[in-house]
């Protein structure tokens, strides 16, 4: 994608932008309407360069989204804590980022993202597993509040002679590295931004919105309520293979602002070997990853065999050094130039609660992402996914007697939990600015056969300076 580099009037729109966020004197969707049109107006007045192998000293890039979702009333013979409200209801969020980088000395970037978000998921983002909002965190707002997403430092040290080129990315400087390279990440950012990458389904601004696509549902990763954490990885790149190892900080409590240093003794640990490769000219990746985590949880077994209520037992059981354990298969594999596939299977052991992503123990995935091009609308995409989520006998146990958890409740009879989506996102005239549309239905939402299934609609709006 061409790189459009921030002028005068570029820094003077995003500045624009995160101060108009901030005021409640208009409607927040009409707010945020306004802010990406201004925004888009002053990106399309920028030169579109070509910096095509072109490395970059510095980076600024901005984005911001507004997603709406809302269901209709649906079937619940039955409702616990935590459960999805049967009457229907509608939400919005609202995110603006600023991706701001700087290279130090060769091969060392220092990287700074301040974020802004608003509103809520539906039920405030409790009662389903895999979750349709992407976007949406467990601590939502309702007005518009500020943070630091990312603060963090890379350095890559080449290992041999040769070089490739690499383009720029967000939260990437372009610049010729060799293609022999070790790569050390430290700081505040999100897990997956090292982990678990997937060309057709890893964004919620522009692909799939929903949690169990975006991610591999099992994997409870390290993060805060909203998905970011403190800690560090190292990446070995030898040409199409690659090994990385990270540590991150694990949260202390359930949907914290900040993950919090307890020691070695609660951290969580990630493993991945990736190799790329071209099938019949072709691209594709197979990841295999593995995490070991302990952290500050209860042990299901313990929990039914305490002679307090689950509910009450559930806070009363936890201790730090908590383990889990599990594994991700993420592939992904172009079968013509328009079409992709992906698929990710994922398990943990389900001994104990999760404590930082969602409730999922096992999930498999699978989706199609198809470019507009044979409709002569090759900058827009038409993506069809689908996931299975459920949880450990021991997870379903502690729920049915009325314990609850991260993100779902208690329940009175179990079924897996079934996510089908679909969406069409419409590149729009103005660079940039893209509309989408979503439908998702959520068959068994919490894991309660007596419930559902739910269908969410959507809508989504999206601007970018790249």
């Amino acid at each position: 994608m061409p790189t459009v580099r921030a002028g005068r009037s570029d820094i003077e729109a995003v500045s624009e932008a995160f101060r108009s966020a901030c005021c409640v004197c208009v409607p927040r969707f009409l707010h945020v309407a306004f802010l990406l049109v201004l925004a888009a107006a002053a990106a399309r007045a920028q030169p579109n360069l070509d910096e095509q192998q072109q490395a970059d000293s510095h980076q600024l890039r901005f984005q911001s989204t507004a997603i709406w979702q809302g269901y209709p009333g649906f079937r619940a013979r039955q409702s616990g804590d935590s459960s999805l409200p049967s009457t229907g209801q509608g939400r919005e969020t609202v995110t603006a980022t600023a991706y701001l980088g700087a290279r130090l000395l060769p091969g060392t970037e220092i990287w700074l993202n301040p974020e802004l978000a608003q509103g809520f998921g539906l039920n405030r983002s409790f009662g389903i597993a895999g979750f349709p909002n992407g976007d949406a965190s467990k601590a939502g707002n309702r007005w518009p509040r500020e943070y630091v997403a990312r603060a963090f430092l890379r350095q890559t040290i080449d290992l041999d002679a040769e070089r490739v080129f690499v383009p720029t990315e967000t939260n990437q400087l372009s610049g010729s590295y060799s293609s022999r390279r070790l790569v050390i990440t430290a700081g505040k950012l999100a897990v997956g931004d090292v982990f678990g990458d997937n060309r057709y389904s890893r964004d919620a601004r522009t692909q799939f919105m929903n949690w169990s696509l975006l991610e591999a549902g099992a994997w409870d990763f390290a993060s805060d309520a909203r998905q970011y954490t403190w800690g560090g990885a190292v990446e070995l790149i030898l040409g199409d293979y690659a090994l990385r190892y990270g540590s991150f900080t694990m949260p202390t409590r359930y949907n914290p602002p900040e993950t919090t240093w307890h020691g070695f003794g609660s951290l969580h640990h990630v493993v991945e070997l990736a190799r790329e490769h071209v099938i019949a000219g072709l691209p594709g990746a197979v990841r295999l990853l593995g995490f070991y985590s302990r952290a500050h949880g209860a042990r299901f077994r313990e929990v039914l065999a305490s002679p307090l209520p689950a509910e009450e037992a559930m806070p009363a059981l936890r201790r730090f050094g908590t383990p889990k354990i599990g594994f991700v298969l993420n592939t992904e594999q172009a079968l013509t130039p328009q079409l992709g596939a992906f698929h990710r299977a994922s398990w943990d052991d389900g001994r104990s609660e999760d404590i930082s992503f969602t409730q999922i123990d096992r999930s498999l995935s699978a989706g199609l992402s198809l470019a507009g091009t044979s409709w002569q609308r090759p900058n827009d995409t038409l993506g069809l996914a689908g996931a299975v989520n459920a949880i450990s006998h021991g997870h379903r146990s502690v729920l049915r007697a009325g314990g609850t958890g991260l993100i779902v409740g208690s329940m009175q009879s179990y079924s897996e939990e079934y996510i089908g989506e679909i969406y069409y996102n419409a590149a729009l005239p103005m660079r940039g600015v893209s509309l989408a549309a979503n439908f998702q239905i959520i068959g068994h939402p919490g894991y309660d056969s007596a419930r559902g299934p739910v269908f969410v609609f959507g809508g989504r709006l999206h601007f970018a300076i790249d």
